[in-house]
This record gives structure tokens, sequence and C-alpha cells, in this order.
């Protein structure tokens, strides 16, 4: 079963803050949150790791 991470993991993990992780999304360029209820989302695991690696690959 894959891990789902809060946003404050995710801040953690990829070093950016929440206004900077949700600008991101808005233009496209780092993965969606899933809803898992009404005010709460979460991230895969390896959707971030994903996100990280395809960084790393460009440079």
């Amino acid at each position: 079963m894959e891990r789902l991470l809060n946003r404050e993991q995710v801040s953690e993990i990829v070093g950016l803050k929440r206004s900077c992780i949700y600008q991101k999304i808005r233009e496209g360029s780092f993965p969606k949150p899933l809803r898992v209820g009404k005010s709460a989302v979460r991230w895969r695991e390896s959707s971030i790791r994903d996100w990280i690696d395809s960084l790393e690959a460009e440079g």
C-alpha cells in the first residue's frame, strides 16, 4: 500500500512552503493532491518522489 503524505510532510521533503507548493500546482508544475476529506488532502509519496527525480533529470 502506498504511503500518503500530508502537506507538512511534503513541505519537509521538497523544501517548499505551502504557498509555493500551491502556486506550482496552479502552474501545473507540481503533483496535484488527492482529496481525502472535506478539507483534507494528501499526496502520493510516489508522485512526490517522481517530481524530485524529474528535477534531478533536468539538471
